[in-house]
């Protein structure tokens, strides 16, 4: 147990301020927002492209906070009973504090490192191990300069074996996460091409970089099949322990990998014996993560036959929490993989973010393996992350409802069967309801029973990709300047309310949609923000003011119409006027500006918001000349509107290709919109997309030359082919003429073209060339591999018109990285 005192030794050169030196320091807290449930924390206020951590110091001593690692140069007086641990770099100190931690584990630490598999092996390994050892792993994909240090700070100091995964994007990062992790052994999974952008595309540079990790370790985990790998393990530490697996005989271990149906037995030799497991999966990846975790158990000396059966009992991993639609206005989120403290924090802080507004559902089970003492544990983290209401599934989980607060409304059913019977989750209403449970249970029953929709096509959204993007931007927005974040026309397909909350999480200022209803719908979800209504129908001024939006003016009419609203409710509003200067679509001319001035000087009602413009061609080199000339068009308008006004309203004239390409007019303000979802923009491939689409195969048969395929015999075979049939169509928003341009879908990695006419609900792809189809398979419509853009450019549209035409009935999936 640590003190606000103890910490603060470790910076002797810091002018602290410790009011309370015997403060108990047990949690870290680096978001406010969750303060609330980690008691006995120490806040630490970093400092990032969007935020700044100093900045909400007074929430987080709201919640019960009271030590804080900051900045030197930080005004404390606000505060004066707290302590304030001072240091001149927080990041540094924070990555301090996990290696003084480290320092005094005495277990065994394991770091996964490499390019993709990291998270699959770390909770392969997990589930191999933990029913017999005491074993902690980093939670979720923490593997980053916070991350790590966050995942070794939470190692119990009596466990025997700590996994944790260690991530970088750039040079000299994995230098530091040594200092934190210093492991005993480390994991090499898969050297690939992952984050080579970082690394100006250098293979060689990244490699050498991840081989960091190994400086200080004993031994090292390795496929002895990527002879570029192998080769640089050896060449640089040859004096270390060696552990290899092969599937051509080169390793410590050989194996040898055989699909039956939908399993795939792993036979493999070590030791002068000859062992074999099976598998859930099919495919390369499986076997080869699968063979990693074998000779990780090999390397830290655990006795591997007994094991070899829970290797059939491996589950798919997928770290990222899953939200999506459920009935009756609710929110569910699907994380009935695995029941363990750590990945029950992990799924709890994803609360707020799916639904900040909405009551809290947990739908928890038994343990897998009867562990009674993690009840207390858990009704702690229940009690902190302010659960509303808790259904107990088995018959050792109800020990929850004597533990946690009474206000908690707390239900209990024997298994799955017996809550369908009594209609346990017929009542739900406005709800985030996370499901987590034990495998046995069967929880996907409740899934299917709450979701929304059950169209096999999902949209899938990568909030972990739109908060990469978000990032990325934000380095290139000065300091100040807010941020409005476009989400018409539904966020661009991806799902209005869920990626607001999402964007109201990430602290944007402002939120645009483009009509009314738009508007109404995210004030009725609880949504606080700003939002501002960019094409308001003039006869909706009265639900501007009763839902608290803020419309843009573009004339003379609609501001009558909104100053007639005003004077009748009694209700002030804030507006955005739009200039008109040069994109010809909606605003104010210049010969307009004194009128305007003149009514908004004579009324009391209204205040304008921003002032601002569109640019029509900051897309296009060739229009440069005429973006400048629009912004001094806008500046001459401006300076003409806030002289009259008696002030001077926030601007901003830049969208996504503006920001990219204009930043000397990044004024006050500037409007995110197409590059937040990753799409269009060729000449930064850094940003990742947010969308992809997947529908699967419905149908399989064999054709002999001559015969047809779908409507008016537009596809005449040629020879003997193998055709798919897709649960997918133009009413679900695949352009109709992909039939006809040689666009193609993605099926186990190769491309499938369409044949035929796209249908109204399905299409048809030849997959002759891939024996391995089957029914059920899932086949890739787009995704970052099978671009948006390719199926735009073929089909002679733009990526905006495919995303915003996908219906509603494709099921949406949110992924929180």
């Amino acid at each position: 147990m640590y003190t606000a005192e103890s910490i603060a030794s470790l910076f002797a050169e810091g002018s602290h301020q410790l009011p309370y030196p015997s403060a108990t320091i047990q949690n870290i807290c680096i978001d406010s927002r969750k303060a609330a449930w980690q008691t006995n924390a120490l806040f630490i206020a970093l400092q990032g492209a969007r935020t700044d951590g100093h900045g909400y110091i007074h929430q987080a001593f709201e919640q019960g906070i009271r030590s804080f690692l900051v900045q030197e140069n930080m005004d404390t007086t606000s505060f004066p009973e707290a302590n304030y641990i001072k240091v001149p770099n927080v990041l540094d100190a924070f990555h301090k504090i996990a290696s003084y931690h480290r320092q005094l584990y005495k277990g065994k630490v394991i770091a996964i490192i490499g390019s993709n598999g990291k998270t699959w092996v770390k909770e392969w390994l997990y589930m191999l191990l933990y029913r017999d050892q005491n074993v902690y792993r980093s939670p979720g994909s923490y593997n980053s300069q916070v991350g790590v240090p966050l995942s070794v700070w939470n190692i119990p100091i009596d466990t025997s074996y700590a996994i944790i995964e260690a991530g970088i994007s750039n040079p000299n990062e994995m230098e530091r996460l040594r200092k934190i992790i210093r492991p005993d052994i480390v994991v090499f999974t898969h050297f690939g091409d992952a984050h080579n952008e970082g690394f100006a595309y250098d293979s060689d540079l990244k490699l050498k970089e991840k081989l960091v990790m190994c400086t200080d370790a004993a031994s090292i985990v390795f496929p002895a099949d990527e002879e570029v790998v192998a080769e640089a393990v050896q060449k640089s530490f040859p004096e270390k322990n060696h552990f290899t697996w092969s599937l051509k005989s080169h390793g410590l271990i050989n194996a040898s990998s055989e699909k039956i149906n939908d399993h795939t037995k792993v036979s493999f030799s070590f030791d002068g014996h000859q062992w074999n497991y099976s598998l859930p999966f099919i495919g390369a990846v499986p076997v080869s993560n699968s063979l990693a975790c074998l000779t990780t158990m090999v390397a830290l000396d655990i006795p591997i036959e007994e094991r070899l059966p829970y290797f059939e009992e491996l589950q798919p991993i997928d770290m990222r929490l899953k939200a999506e639609d459920a009935i009756q206005g609710c929110v569910l989120i699907n994380d009935s993989y695995s029941l363990d403290l750590d990945s029950l924090q992990y799924a709890l802080e994803s609360l707020d973010i799916a639904g900040q507004t909405q009551r809290k559902t947990l739908i928890l089970s038994d343990h897998a393996h009867g562990n009674a003492v993690i009840y207390e544990e858990l009704a702690e983290m229940i009690s902190g992350a302010g659960i509303d209401k808790l259904i107990c599934i088995g018959t050792e989980v109800k020990a929850l409802i004597h533990l946690v607060p009474p206000e908690v409304i707390c239900y209990t059913y024997q298994d799955v069967d017996d809550l369908f019977r009594k209609g346990g989750i017929t009542d739900v209403h406005n709800e985030v309801i996370l499901l987590k449970g034990a495998r046995r249970f069967g929880f996907e029953r409740i899934a299917r029973r709450l979701r929304l929709r059950s169209h096999s096509a999902v949209l899938h959204v990568d909030f972990q990709a739109l908060d990469h993007n978000l990032r990325y931007f934000y380095k290139m927005i000065r300091p100040g300047v807010k941020k409005i974040a476009v989400v018409k026309a539904n966020a661009y397909g991806a799902g209005s309310l869920e990626v607001c909350r999402f964007l109201s999480w990430q602290h944007v200022d402002m939120l645009a949609v483009a009509v009314i209803d738009e508007g109404i719908e995210l004030r009725e979800a609880g949504i606080s923000i700003p939002v501002i209504v960019l094409n308001p129908d003039p006869e909706g001024m009265d639900l501007i003011l009763q839902h608290n939006l803020e419309p843009e003016i573009y004339n003379q009419h609609i501001l009558q119409k909104l100053l007639t609203a005003c004077q009748f409710s009694q209700d002030s509003a804030i507006i955005h006027i739009k200039i008109d200067s040069g994109t010809h679509r909606l605003g104010f001319a210049i010969d307009e500006i004194p009128d305007l001035i003149r009514i908004l000087q004579h009324q009391p009602w209204i205040k304008v918001g921003t002032v601002f413009t569109h640019l029509s061609g900051t897309d296009d080199p060739r229009w440069d000349s005429f973006t400048h000339e629009q912004v001094r068009r806008f500046d001459k308008m401006y300076a003409l509107l806030s002289e009259g006004l008696g002030y001077q309203p926030p601007r901003h004239v830049l969208s996504t290709n503006g920001i990219l390409r204009f930043p000397e007019y990044q004024f006050e303000a500037v409007r995110l919109g197409i590059g937040l979802y990753g799409v269009g923009l060729p000449d930064h491939p850094q940003l990742m997309p947010v969308h992809s689409l997947t529908a699967r195969i419905l149908h399989i048969q064999q054709i002999g030359p001559g015969e047809s395929v779908s409507y008016s015999r537009s596809f005449i075979t040629d020879r003997d082919r193998t055709i798919a049939t897709v649960n997918l169509g133009y009413a679900d928003g695949l352009p109709r003429v992909a039939g006809s341009v040689g666009s193609s879908f993605s099926l186990h990695g190769q491309l499938a073209p369409i044949i035929g006419r796209v249908c109204m609900d399905m299409t048809m792809i030849d997959v002759t060339h891939i024996p391995e189809a089957a029914i059920g398979d899932e086949v890739v419509i787009f995704d970052k591999d099978h671009s948006i853009e390719a199926l735009a450019q073929a089909c002679g549209t733009i990526p905006y018109e495919i995303m915003t035409n996908l219906n509603p009935r494709i099921r949406k999936v949110y992924e929180h990285g």
